[in-house]
């Protein structure tokens, strides 16, 4: 029953009762029944069968590690005599007075079975049984996110590969959060080689709201189905440094793939124990240029050092294997790595770990996605301040919820933890984020979170400086009411490193709404005195000009009659000996 028939039932209003029943044709009509909560407020419960009706018993056998097991029925509607003449299927399925269904299923809290598909979907994938029901259960467990799931197998470079379709809840969900959800519950042989989210109401369904497996292979032909890492991963290819160059040529000739990225994982690409020593056999041949420490001779299933199998499976991700195979070579031309640092304190096998788990949580703040934040915060205890360095980009997860407006993301990041003046590039904190993407999270932070109003940044950038840059007026207006005067006329009068007030940025940038809520609400003054730059520019003397000469030399007409509206000082002089009354000869106003 799809959930789509399931809320057309609670939207009609009727009286109505709806039940979901099971059952086989080998134990007669059928054997458990579910009814529904019509309730608008009730949570949809899908694929879930009930409980065994009367004289009938319902037992899940062969469980696994989750609980999820085949369901068989024992009672008097088991037909005992089985399938005609088919003796070998009868043995299989019928055992005593117990009929195994061949339908995986596991019972939750309540006693009620949930069905999971059936058990003849197991495949055989790198000598290992994997059940593609099984994998479909372990997505389903994240039922705050996951709507449907269908685990399919492809066939890629001539290789079988399994590929979860998912149907999700959160349209804002990003396959790095699934592929971390499944690498957390389940072995590594079971992570999908691909994860293809699709739309809501996307996913194909039958008349009974089962998922139409046919026609997803079909939607698959569709969908570039490629293993890739993020659109902004640096390509192998574009690198000009030799090593990384030859190993990037290896793995992709023994995974048979076209392109290479420095964040592309080798099992995620199709790589298997085979290929790792076929890697490992190659680099050893096509190294021979670098000299390499520990490298002496044994047999082929030995590789020693750097070729050996397990520092390969140690360290998954190109980029750091390559940093590894960097540090483990004896020539200093090689040691250092393409952006030049070294790789001596770099070899740490959580850091991978950490920092993927970090690039999910700021995705999902980059995308207001409360309910993965929520699940990586509570669920998984995640430090929202992990790895608050350079390696971040500059960027905090909290930063990042404020500059894109997300409030609910910032309280709940807030709630369990998160710095408020935890520092990013350029000394940034998440509150000089809020003043310039968000006035309601500015005023949350403000209000509510107490954060300091006196704060600047490296270039000496207060909150006001960052609000008028980004021609936010609301922030600028949250400012005023929050501030006392002391603060406000402070923040209005405070330079930066370039000398230059907020009014200066307002007219810079061209927010005219911003210079006048400036001019005539905050106190600035058209004419902020004379400049004393802590920083000069070779390349221009833009920094050093007054509003009026920067209005002027924007050609912004409407920006010089509010200047000159304010008592602007026209006998003012520029860097260059210029006053603004001979500039404005050149325009008539």
């Amino acid at each position: 029953m799809s959930e789509r028939l399931i809320q057309d039932w609670k939207d009609s209003g009727t009286r109505a009762r709806l039940f979901n029943v099971y059952g086989t044709t080998e134990c007669v009509i059928y054997q458990t029944i579910f009814e529904h909560d019509l309730d608008r407020k009730a949570k949809i419960v899908l694929n879930c069968i009930g409980r065994a009706l009367s004289g009938t018993s319902l037992e899940i056998v062969d469980a696994g590690k989750d609980n999820v097991g085949e369901i068989v029925i024992k009672g008097n509607q088991v037909c005992r005599r089985g399938y005609l003449n088919r003796p070998e299927l009868t043995r299989k399925r019928f055992v005593g007075d117990s009929y195994r269904t061949g339908d995986l299923g596991i019972v939750m809290k309540d006693g009620a079975i949930r069905l999971l598909g059936r058990i003849d979907r197991q495949i055989k994938l790198n000598g290992r049984r994997v059940e593609l029901g099984e994998i479909e259960h372990l997505f389903l467990s994240c039922s705050e996110i996951v709507k449907h799931a269908a685990v399919i197998t492809t066939n890629q470079n001539d290789r079988r590969r399994i590929v979860a379709v998912i149907e999700s809840k959160d349209s804002r969900i990003k396959t790095s959060f699934l592929r971390i959800w499944i690498g957390r519950i389940a072995p590594s042989y079971m992570i999908p080689w691909k994860i293809i989210i699709l739309k809501d109401r996307e996913m194909p369904l039958t008349s009974s709201g089962k998922i139409d497996r046919v026609r997803v292979s079909k939607l698959l032909e569709s969908k570039e189905i490629t293993s890739r890492s993020s659109s902004n991963d640096e390509s192998t290819d574009s690198s000009e440094d030799n090593l990384t160059r030859i190993v990037s040529n290896v793995w992709k000739r023994v995974l048979n793939i076209k392109t290479l990225y420095m964040r592309d994982h080798f099992f995620r690409l199709g790589g298997d124990s085979l290929n790792s020593l076929r890697v490992c056999q190659l680099l050893r041949k096509h190294l021979t240029c670098f000299q390499f420490k520990s490298n002496s001779e044994k047999s082929l299933g030995e590789l020693s050092g750097p070729f050996s199998v397990s520092e390969l499976m140690n360290r998954p991700v190109f980029e750091r294997y390559v940093r590894f195979l960097r540090g483990s070579c004896g020539d200093d031309d090689v040691e250092a790595g393409v952006d030049g640092t070294t790789s001596s304190n770099t070899d740490d096998p959580q850091t991978d770990d950490d920092e993927e788990l970090h690039q999910c949580l700021k995705e999902a703040c980059a995308e207001g996605s409360e309910s993965v934040v929520k699940i990586m915060i509570e669920n998984w205890k995640i430090d929202p301040n992990l790895g608050i360095s350079s390696k971040t980009f500059g960027i905090t997860p909290l930063a990042i919820a404020a500059q894109n407006d997300h409030l609910n993301v910032c309280k709940l990041l807030i709630r369990h933890g998160a710095k408020l003046t935890s520092k990013g590039a350029q000394g940034k904190t998440p509150v000089h984020h809020a003043a310039s993407g968000s006035s309601e999270v500015l005023k949350f932070m403000l209000d509510h979170a107490k954060a300091p109003i006196r704060i600047q940044d490296k270039n000496r950038q207060n909150l006001l400086h960052h609000a008028v840059r980004a021609g936010n007026l609301k922030s600028i207006q949250v400012l005023q009411r929050c501030a006392s005067k002391d603060t406000m006329q402070w923040m209005v009068e405070s330079k930066d490193r370039w000398s230059r007030a907020a009014l200066h940025w307002a007219v810079l940038n061209g927010h005219i709404e911003c210079a006048r809520h400036l001019l005539k609400s905050c106190g600035a003054l058209a004419s902020p005195g004379s400049f004393s730059p802590v920083y000069r520019s070779r390349r221009t003397h833009l920094f050093f000009e007054p509003p009026i000469h920067i209005a002027i030399r924007k050609e912004s007409r409407e920006m010089i009659s509010l200047l000159l509206e304010c008592d602007a000082n026209v006998d003012e002089l520029n860097d260059a000996g210029q006053s603004a009354r001979d500039l404005l000869k050149d325009f008539e106003l």
